[in-house]
């Protein structure tokens, strides 16, 4: 057994080494490659749970808004302009009608980030229904 005696290469064998490096520092980067941000991010905030998956599936950006990686401006304060009435369509099946939404854009690092604070208010909770069927089938069925 040796004791620490450094282990010394060749000059050749150093060549041969040297693209293994190489393709190791590759795989190091490709995470960071792989998760470079999207260049427009929808952040929504006041809501959890279903809720804000059916918002965030209402905000997704549309095709067109970004081309060959660059955000197309005016095509992104339109979408800006209509995300209070997504965001209130969103809400509606879950009983949310009276939904506050505030939005606010910035530019972070060349990454565009829409901020949707919303306050979605009390929800319309049924406390009873009362089904009347009038026509010439009202009779119909009973007996």
């Amino acid at each position: 057994m040796q004791g620490n005696t450094p282990i010394e290469y060749t000059e050749k064998e150093c060549e041969l080494r040297k693209p293994v490096y190489g393709f190791i520092i590759l795989l190091l980067l490709i995470p960071t490659i792989l998760t470079a941000a999207e260049p427009v991010q929808v952040i929504v905030e006041g809501l959890e749970g279903a809720e804000l998956k059916n918002v965030q599936a209402a905000l997704a950006p549309p095709p067109g808004l970004v081309q060959d990686g660059q955000v197309n401006q005016r095509w992104l304060r339109l979408f800006e302009e209509r995300v209070p009435e997504r965001v209130r369509n969103a809400l509606e099946p879950f009983g949310y009608y009276e939904a506050q939404v505030r939005t606010s854009l910035a530019v972070e690092q060349g990454v565009y980030r829409l901020y949707v604070r919303v306050e979605p208010g009390e929800p319309v909770r049924v406390a009873s229904v009362k089904v009347a069927i009038q026509g010439p089938g009202a009779n119909e069925g009973r007996s």
